[in-house]
């Protein structure tokens, strides 16, 4: 486990504490439907195709905000780096059909109650897509042309049917790729 991932779930732990907790007496008292929690999929619909998986974990009461991570679990961490031409320090190497994409997205924003049952959201963060190809002597390569670190930015909606919440929305990590992603939640 390498240390975004680490940050991951550590992020993921103390988020329901710090944001829908309070600094009062009552901090593990939360007011009935107050929070959320959304768990899905992101499919990325241009090539190459890549799926990963998210959790949203919201309050609609009184701060109407949510933080939301995102991962495929991929774990390689690649030392050589090359773009499509596959040339690596002014040699070419020969690859594998084997590939890797890693996934990685933390981010934060506000939710916008349109109604009861609907309510829009939007966010940015931190994001991160590796794509990686695997050369003929088993060594990792992290393809520049392919991946890209830096603003996470998302949007969409938040329906609620009864005490389900379904959502979808468009998320992009530099607006160089584009994923769609579809969950299902639950009131706590």
């Amino acid at each position: 486990m390498n240390n975004k991932h680490i940050i991951f779930w550590g992020l993921l732990i103390l988020f329901p504490v710090v944001v829908l907790g309070q600094s009062n007496k009552d901090s593990l008292k939360l007011s009935p439907k107050s929070g959320m929690i959304i768990g899905g999929l992101c499919y990325q619909v241009i090539s190459p195709n890549q799926t990963s998986v998210f959790m949203m974990v919201g309050g609609l009461d009184k701060i109407k905000a949510y933080f939301k991570l995102q991962s495929n679990f991929g774990v390689d961490d690649p030392q050589l780096e090359c773009k499509d031409n596959g040339i690596i320090n002014g040699t070419e190497r020969w690859f594998t059909k084997n590939t890797e994409r890693v996934r990685l997205s933390i981010t934060v924003g506000k939710l916008f109650p349109l109604s009861d049952n609907m309510t829009i959201f939007a966010g940015g963060g931190y994001g991160s897509r590796m794509f990686i190809w695997h050369t003929l002597d088993n060594k990792s390569v992290k393809n520049t042309d392919h991946s890209v670190v830096g603003l996470a930015a998302e949007g969409g909606a938040i329906f609620k049917l009864d005490k389900v919440y379904v959502l979808g929305g468009i998320t992009s990590v530099n607006f160089f790729y584009m994923e769609t992603f579809f969950g299902l939640g639950m009131m706590f």
